[in-house]
């Protein structure tokens, strides 16, 4: 009778992390027995290890979350069936269903304590899990063997677990405004061009800033012409040596001269 409801319950509620701890990780060691000499592999099981790139205080606080949620439902193991203390406290009729969701909503609190506000996405896979268990133990009987089955608390942990690990993995992009900025701050090893140009981010089109061309250093002027004003003043640049130092050679009177009658 239970393997058909676990069957069942993992047909249409989805089998709890294939049937596995979440928390620990299998591994493989060769023994060597002490009677024949012989050297067999053996599978172990141990605690899954926390990136070490998420900070420490959150670390702590994944342990501690980890614990309680293994604790309150996967602690003990029958007909293949794991399950905690918390699922047996929600047996009881009514009373049961509340103590639940009390201890729920206070792995939650604990979490935000350490982690501040929680996302929007995460929050709603919380309540999501929570509603579901709710619901599942309003249901008689088969309803806390399905609780059993769905582990609210270790889903919420894992949910966390992910969210933590995609937040402070390194190198992991954050989106199209931190890759504008990882461009532009690689453009910044490279000299400024002798061209300004600009993008027109609606139409694309590129723009040539006008300023650009002028000249990095203003003309020299002949000081041998100090009546000429700044509008007839001649650059000197490209001139020779006789004609720069001669101001004979260079008309300066811009007036037409007036016809005498």
């Amino acid at each position: 009778m239970s393997m058909f409801v676990k069957n069942a319950a993992a047909s249409y509620l989805g089998e709890f992390n294939g049937g596995r701890n979440p928390f620990t990780e299998e591994y493989e060691v060769q023994e060597k027995s002490r009677l024949h000499g012989t050297v067999r592999a053996v599978i172990k099981s141990r605690d899954k290890p926390i990136p070490e790139y998420i900070p420490s205080e959150i670390q702590h606080m994944i342990k501690s979350v980890r614990k309680k949620a293994y604790r309150r439902e996967l602690m003990f193991r029958v007909s293949g069936i794991k399950f905690g203390w918390l699922n047996v406290l929600q047996l009881l009729p009514v009373v049961g269903g509340l103590i639940g969701l009390y201890f729920q909503y206070s792995l939650i609190l604990e979490i935000q304590e350490v982690i501040g506000k929680i996302p929007a996405d995460l929050k709603a896979k919380f309540s999501f899990n929570i509603i579901v268990d709710f619901l599942l133990n309003l249901i008689p009987i088969i309803g806390d063997f399905l609780s059993a089955l769905y582990k609210p608390n270790c889903r919420n942990v894992m949910a966390l677990e992910a969210h933590l690990d995609n937040q402070y993995r390194p190198g992991k992009s954050e989106g199209f405004f931190s890759s504008l900025t990882h461009h532009s701050k690689k453009t910044e090893d490279y000299p400024p061009s002798s061209v300004d140009t600009k993008v027109d981010i609606l139409s694309g089109a590129n723009t040539i800033n006008s300023s650009a061309f002028k000249p990095s250093e203003p003309p020299v002027y002949s000081p041998t012409d100090p009546a000429s004003s700044d509008s007839t003043r001649i650059p000197t640049s490209g001139l020779s040596a006789r004609a720069a130092g001669s101001p004979a050679h260079i008309n300066t009177n811009t007036r037409k001269p007036t016809s005498s009658k």
